[in-house]
Order: structure tokens, then sequence, then C-alpha cells
């Protein structure tokens, strides 16, 4: 049955109904969490059912000792990835809710995926949960689908805490806006024309 937001549109995702594609990684009910995180391969799942497309602000209610911390987590969706670094809590029996970004959710069917970003040293993070808040909604013609970070349709604006998607006519504007061709040379000019955007 896939998660729905409320009528605020906030909704949670909790460890114990997240989809485990793991090695190691379980859902342990005495503690109310998953964990342990320390195979990069392991990741959690869950499926979100939504009324319209939004930018949702996401907390993480996670635990961390100072000998753990510093691993990269990355949330994913069908249209935008979030990355950041897990801080220590003071222990691993010290949960504290944290804003760590935002991300881009679809109408209709989302997957929301949690993983490792890199190298484990150590334990990436105790979860909880994952609580979403809708801070706008999203035009349906506004936002295409992410398939991949080197085509124009698929171009990421980096923001401080996290990574939206914008559409091809908002990035074909700016790059006309900001970029500046100096023809100085036929080298130049062959030069500049093997270019890739990114």
């Amino acid at each position: 049955e896939p998660i729905r937001p409320d009528d605020k549109g906030q909704f949670t995702l909790y460890s114990k109904t997240a989809q485990l594609f793991a090695k190691q990684l379980r859902y342990h009910p005495d503690l109310d969490l998953i964990g342990p995180w320390v195979n990069e391969s392991d990741a959690a799942l869950w499926q979100v059912d939504l009324p319209a497309a939004g930018r949702y602000r996401v907390h993480l209610l996670h635990a961390m000792d100072d000998n753990n911390a510093g691993n990269t987590w990355l949330i994913k969706s069908d249209l935008g990835v979030l990355e950041g670094k897990v801080s220590t809590t003071g222990g691993f029996d010290k949960f504290i809710e944290k804003e760590v970004g935002f991300i881009e959710l679809k109408k209709g069917s989302n997957r929301i995926l949690m993983r490792p970003a890199g190298t484990l040293k150590g334990e990436m993070i105790d979860l909880r949960s994952i609580d979403l808040s809708r801070i706008r909604t999203i035009p349906a013609n506004d936002v295409e689908p992410i398939l991949s970070r080197r085509t124009v349709n698929d171009r990421w604006l980096t923001q401080k805490n996290g990574v939206q998607a914008v559409s091809k006519k908002t990035v074909l504007a700016r790059q006309a806006s900001s970029l500046k061709v100096f023809v100085i040379s036929k080298a130049l000019k062959t030069a500049f024309n093997a270019m890739t955007v990114f």
C-alpha cells in the first residue's frame, strides 16, 4: 500500500514500512529503526502516491555516534537526488530530527530510495523515519522526468540544501543569458563546439 500525504501535504516514511534490499540492513522492532547500515549496496525503498507534483522539505529522525559520523547518504526520487553527511547526535541512543534539504516529487506514484552515496567507514546511520512536507506545488508541465545528468532536458540546479530539477525551457534561457562566445580563431571555435554541456 503506497504512502499518501495528509491534507497539509505532509507524510512520513517510517523505518518499519521500508522495503529493504540488503545484506545486513534490518528493521529492529524493539528499537524502531533500520540498521546496521554498513554495506554500500544496502538500500531502503518506499512507495508514495501524491495528488500533485511538488517540492518537499526533508527531515531525518536518526541517531549517530562520534566515531561513525561523517558518512554520506543519498535520497533519490524519480525527479531528484538529495545528498548529505551524517553528523553525530551524541550516540546511537540519542535520536534527533534534522532538516537536510529539499527534493522534487511527481504527481502519482513515486519511489523514494535511501542508500549510501559512497564508501562507508563504519556505520552510515540509524534511521527511524524520514518526514516530508510540501512547500510548493509544481505545475504538471513545468518539470520533465530526469533520466541522465548529461542532457539539457535533465539539467540539475544545485542549491544549498539539495538538488532541484528544472525544465528544458528554463535551462536554455539561463544558458542563453550567461554564455558569451568569443570567436578568436578557428581553433577556439572548434574547441568550443566540442564542449559538453552538463
